[in-house]
């Protein structure tokens, strides 16, 4: 005999360990579109402007796929963002799947890169230091800092990024492991240029993700970075998915604890980077730092440039 739904008599295409549940197809795609509103409900405002960071890979997509659903007026609330890090024989193709979800779903999108910006691909960043575990910091920043340059140009509320959550639990675990607990707990106050991150995604499991792409029938590009297993995340990865596998939920324990700590923390104050005018906790901000670091120090994007840089919009 076949297993039933928990709230139907439909049969059960996915069963949710940790937390007991048997679902169908369609409260299955019904639950996990449910936990994506709950999650952004704040910001679904009326003729509010947002970002979505689209790489072409399942979560991104499922992501871009979900909150169109969700918008009264998606064509003009929403600006899918494309960012070419430049590694290649990876990053090519997962644009691909980028720019056809957003023609699919009727987006506006633009495309930026790495080159254009700051006149170095990723793949010349890791040439230059020797050092392919520094891949994740340098891609992170330096992507972030596009971010940062897109939601200011155009004026974005915030960027919504298809982080996962194990991507969540990674990141917080990881800040433990590199004693930056302060990343965990600090509260940051608004601050003009400032465009704020976040994870629609955040409590959807990486495996439902997928499931949820298949049942939609949406394309995504199914490869890895070829960085991932040389950086330090990779490993906690793993960790955090050997300890699920035994301990199904744990990742949502992580996240939970995380939360409940950040109500202890502080008011992190930002200030603005004295080279380029964003946002930033020091000084100088760590874009820019790294931009120096490379010997880039003329590529320093000044946010008072801004109205100045011709960025194409594609519909």
């Amino acid at each position: 005999m076949s297993i039933r739904c928990s709230y139907c008599s439909k049969p059960a295409i996915y069963i949710r360990k940790y937390s007991g549940e048997n679902l169908c197809k369609n409260h299955f795609i019904r639950s996990i579109e449910k936990k994506v509103h709950k999650t952004i409900r704040s910001f679904l405002k009326p003729d509010i402007k947002i970002g979505l960071a689209v790489s072409g890979g399942k979560d991104s997509v499922v992501m871009a796929y979900i909150i169109r659903k969700m918008l009264k007026n998606p064509s003009e609330s929403i600006l899918g963002i494309l960012v070419d890090e430049g590694i290649k024989g990876y990053r090519e193709f997962s644009l691909k799947y980028a720019e056809s979800i957003m023609r699919k779903l009727g987006l506006k999108y633009v495309k930026v890169s790495f080159k254009d910006f700051f006149g170095i691909t990723l793949n010349e960043i890791i040439d230059f230091l020797g050092d392919a575990k520094l891949a994740c910091t340098y891609c992170g920043v330096l992507r972030r800092r596009l971010l940062d340059i897109i939601g200011n140009k155009f004026g974005l509320a915030c960027i919504f990024t298809g982080h996962n959550a194990y991507d969540v639990a990674q990141t917080l675990l990881l800040n433990i492991i590199q004693g930056n607990i302060t990343h965990i707990i600090s509260k940051r106050t608004e601050i003009e240029n400032f465009t704020p991150r976040i994870y629609p995604l955040k409590y959807i499991r990486e495996e439902e993700i997928i499931l949820y792409a298949k049942l939609k029938g949406l394309e995504y590009y199914p490869e890895h970075c070829p960085y991932r297993p040389t950086v330090l995340r990779n490993k906690v990865r793993v960790f955090i998915e050997e300890l699920e596998k035994d301990r199904p939920g744990i990742v949502y324990n992580i996240l939970h604890i995380a939360e409940k700590l950040s109500e202890y923390g502080e008011e992190e104050k930002l200030h603005k980077c004295i080279y380029c005018g964003f946002p930033s906790k020091r000084k100088v901000c760590k874009s820019c730092e790294l931009l120096i670091n490379l010997g880039l120090k003329d590529r320093i994007i000044r946010i008072q440039d801004l109205d100045s840089i011709e960025i194409k919009i594609y519909k």
